[in-house]
């Protein structure tokens, strides 16, 4: 685990059962188009809280058993696919918006794929100073919702999308 003033990072996070939960949430949701309205270029669930309650109580829970996080009483859970072809002909991923969660606390991601590609977590920057975090399967990182943060490099197909849990909080 790594914990400091500004984010934490948490490996191994959720069990197998939530874990297998998810993605297969993610091979039968209908995810609605993200690249007209932000610069992210994906799609996103509707809220899981609304969707597989029973899922999304869970993960809160686990969340909620963290220390840090045991007086936060709202979060809004998504899954989140990113596909290097949703990005407009001619998009330098690198130039990717850095951005932060205004409305929230909080804000975090857990990777769900097995096998990712390098390169492919998010970046932090922390007063200048720019912090990746390696996308290593089942980890979570939670950080300042003020924060700048963006995908260090969006990757795959429709294939093979980038999946993440993504989650805010109040």
């Amino acid at each position: 685990m790594i914990l400091s003033s500004n984010y934490i990072v948490i490996d191994d996070f959720l069990d197998e059962e939530l874990l297998t939960a998810l993605i297969m949430c993610s091979e039968s949701f209908h995810f609605r188009d993200l690249s007209s309205t932000t610069a992210i270029r994906g799609r996103r669930s509707k809220r899981l809280n609304s969707i597989v309650p029973i899922t999304s109580s869970k993960i809160i829970k686990k969340i909620q058993s963290l220390d840090v996080f045991s007086a936060v009483n709202h979060f809004d859970l998504f899954l989140h696919k990113l596909y290097v072809g949703h990005f407009e002909k001619g998009y330098d991923i690198k130039t990717m918006a850095w951005h932060d969660d205004i409305g929230y606390n909080c804000a975090g991601v857990v990777y769900l794929n097995k096998t990712p590609e390098s390169n492919s977590g998010t970046l932090l920057n922390i007063e200048g100073e720019v912090i990746a975090i390696e996308n290593k399967f089942n980890r979570l990182v939670f950080y300042n919702s003020n924060i700048l943060h963006r995908v260090e490099n969006a990757f795959s197909s429709e294939a093979k999308p980038r999946l993440t849990l993504t989650i805010f909080a109040k």
